[in-house]
């Protein structure tokens, strides 16, 4: 309800009415007021190819003839943002009547396909340079926003597999003769072919029949989604494929695959680790 009256504030401000509630003490200066990021999110994760981003921020003061300066810090969270952003610190704004698009605090950003370790920064308002700007009007003003860094993705070509099955009782403790190594060959830039998914002695194992060895071995294609979900896609109906996930920073996959190649029904659960 706080922030319903604040916006609605804001608008009286800007058409020179009053306004009661918490952002009463700025109606009877009209050069008083407050800025904060404006709503509904504070919070946005980048990819590696990001270049720049803008982050509106909202100027709740109705007058300032001689513009305002807004300054602004950035906060380590998570890791060492220097050698990946750059900005001033500081954002001016001009002294004009029309309050749309809102100004921006401008993000540059460079080095992104070297980053080994997730990155966590805050861009924090600080001050004003009008007497009676505050940053923010009350607690429930957004003053900061956090930007995520995702370690950079670079997929490898070989890496050692290990295959879990809970229905099957697949485990650390007897998975060992299961183990394989696992060839990607990238078909574009968010996609690359695998040559098995549950190994080439998976069923050759499992029926306890040595001549499917090197059968039935589950290949086809990864796809990493933009929100780093991963799929699969088999070649066969039998083996249709599944999901996952794939975290850049251990360059892991972690593959959830459906199967028909058995009339018993079970999932498989595939884990990918870089080979170094």
């Amino acid at each position: 309800m706080k922030n319903t009256i604040k916006i609605v504030c804001a608008l009286l401000l800007v058409l020179g009415f009053g306004c009661s509630e918490s952002d009463g003490r700025f109606q009877d200066v009209p050069t008083s007021g407050w800025v904060e990021f404006t709503p509904p999110t504070a919070a946005r994760t980048i990819s590696s190819l990001t270049t720049d981003i803008s982050l509106p921020v909202s100027i709740n003061v109705p007058q300032y003839p001689n513009g305002l300066n807004v300054n602004y810090s950035l906060v380590a969270v998570q890791g060492d943002f220097t050698p990946y952003v750059s900005t001033t610190g500081s954002m001016y704004v001009e002294p004009v009547d029309d309050r749309f698009p809102f100004p921006t605090i401008d993000l540059t950003f460079s080095n992104l396909d070297n980053v080994a370790d997730l990155v966590i920064f805050d861009v924090v308002l600080q001050s004003v340079d009008q007497d009676g700007v505050t940053v923010g009007a009350d607690e429930n003003s957004i003053t900061s926003y956090r930007i995520t860094i995702p370690c950079s993705v670079n997929v490898g070509t070989a890496y050692n597999a290990s295959v879990y099955s809970d229905e099957l009782g697949l485990d650390d403790t007897n998975n060992e003769d299961y183990a394989y190594t696992a060839n990607l060959t990238q078909l574009s830039a968010t996609s690359w072919s695998i040559d098995s998914a549950w190994g080439p002695n998976f069923v050759a194992n499992l029926t306890g029949n040595p001549a499917y060895q090197g059968q039935l071995v589950y290949n086809g294609t990864l796809t990493l989604n933009a929100n780093g979900s991963v799929t699969m896609t088999g070649t066969s109906p039998n083996r249709p494929g599944g999901t996952g996930t794939y975290d850049p920073c251990s360059d892991t996959f972690v593959l959830n695959l459906t199967q028909a190649t058995f009339t018993t029904a079970f999932t498989v659960r595939t884990v990918l680790t870089p080979q170094n």
